[in-house]
C-alpha cells in the first residue's frame, strides 16, 4: 500500500488542477456573460433614452426622460462598483 501513496497524491493533485481549471472556465463564461448582458442592458438604456427624447417633443413627460436618465446613471455607477470589485 505504501507504492501507491506518491501515487494517490499525485492522482488527487491533478484532481484538484483539474476542478480548479473546470472552475476558472466556468468563471470566465459566467464573466463573459455577465459583461454580455450589461452591455445589452446599457445599450437598450440608451436606445430608451434616445426614443423618449424623441417622443418628448409629443407625449412624454421631461419627468419619464428625467427618470430614464436615472435608471442609467444609477446602472453606469452599480457597473463602475463591480469593475472596482472584481480589480480589487
Amino acid at each position: 500500500m505504501n507504492n501507491f501513496t506518491p501515487e494517490l497524491q499525485s492522482s488527487k493533485t491533478q484532481e484538484k488542477k483539474i476542478k480548479n481549471e473546470e472552475y476558472e472556465r466556468k468563471k470566465e463564461i459566467f464573466k463573459q456573460q455577465y459583461q454580455t448582458a450589461l452591455n445589452e442592458r446599457e445599450q437598450q438604456e440608451m436606445k430608451d433614452i434616445e426614443r423618449l427624447k424623441e417622443l418628448s417633443e409629443s407625449k412624454v413627460s421631461r419627468k419619464d426622460i428625467e427618470n430614464a436618465k436615472q435608471r442609467y446613471l444609477l446602472r453606469k455607477k452599480l457597473k463602475e462598483k463591480e469593475n472596482q470589485i472584481k480589480t480589487n
